[in-house]
């Protein structure tokens, strides 16, 4: 007489499988971030001088990140179809209210097809900083951006300080401890 192992995978254990592999990509997904596609570009680390940039702002106004040395500046990327770029910008508005006169804040708007979408954000938010048009992601490409909303606090020597995903309350007392100290030195 012969006997069988019972199957480990029998009929209770198979609707575990398509169960794993539903909760494994929902949380790749939630952990990706906004972003649609991934860039080349290899993401800047702290240490690095950061790129060069001449862009426009909403209102044609062109800005070149070197003209803004001598002040840390904190460059961050946003898409209007991103909700995690939308709920930074109260954060933002915060910040540039309570430490602008120690830090120049710097949104770089990735989809510039919507710019009139942009400008309306901006509007209805009261935004206070400049939101410049990124023409064919270039800037973006050149800060390695692959997943949005990203952050660059950036020394008033042109370096990359610090690097953020996605800024939330809690992460705003280091973000405002880092400029204090950024801003304190000569």
């Amino acid at each position: 007489m012969q006997t069988t192992k019972p199957d480990r995978y029998s009929a209770g254990h198979r609707h575990f499988a398509p169960l794993l592999t539903i909760l494994l990509a929902a949380m790749i997904f939630s952990f990706s971030g906004c972003d649609r596609k991934a860039d080349e570009g290899q993401p800047l680390e702290a240490g690095i001088t950061a790129p060069d940039f001449r862009a426009e702002d909403l209102t044609g106004m062109r800005y070149y990140l070197n003209a803004l040395r001598g002040k840390p500046v904190l460059l961050t990327f946003f898409a209007t179809w991103c909700e995690p770029c939308k709920a930074e910008i109260p954060l933002l508005t915060e910040l540039a209210r309570s430490h602008g006169d120690r830090v120049q804040i710097v949104c770089i708007v990735t989809d510039t097809e919507n710019k009139e979408k942009a400008r309306a954000i901006a509007d209805a938010l009261a935004v206070p900083y400049p939101m410049l048009m990124d023409d064919g992601e270039k800037i973006k490409q050149r800060y390695g951006v692959s997943v949005l909303p990203a952050s660059f606090l950036i020394d008033s020597s042109g370096l990359v300080r610090s690097v953020y995903g996605a800024l939330e309350e809690e992460d705003m007392k280091e973000l405002r401890t880092a400029i204090e100290k950024l801003a304190a030195k000569p």
